[in-house]
């Protein structure tokens, strides 16, 4: 019994994490508007930070918690200079 009760508490608190998530998708581009692959999308707060790859087409998909608010998402690519954005999950 023990063993469904917790297996059920893990997949309500998984459920209410994910509630918590903002989700940013985009493309990243060049000023060409040429699709730049493979470069990195980043947040950072404090010592905490998320990030992601964009795929071979600059596509990315980011899910960043609440707690991540008025901080500075970080575009990277080799070759390019750094990007810097600024992110509230009030947009």
């Amino acid at each position: 019994m023990i063993k469904i009760v917790t297996f059920i508490f893990s997949i309500i608190f998984s459920i209410q994490a994910f509630s918590q998530l903002n989700e940013i998708t985009g493309v990243i581009v060049d000023s060409l508007k040429n699709h730049i692959p493979y470069a990195t999308v980043e947040i950072i707060k404090n010592t905490d930070g998320i990030g992601v790859a964009a795929n071979e087409k600059g596509e990315f998909k980011l899910l960043i918690p609440q707690n991540f608010n008025n901080d500075t998402l970080t575009i990277n690519a080799l070759g390019f200079i750094s990007k810097k954005v600024g992110y509230s999950n009030n947009k």
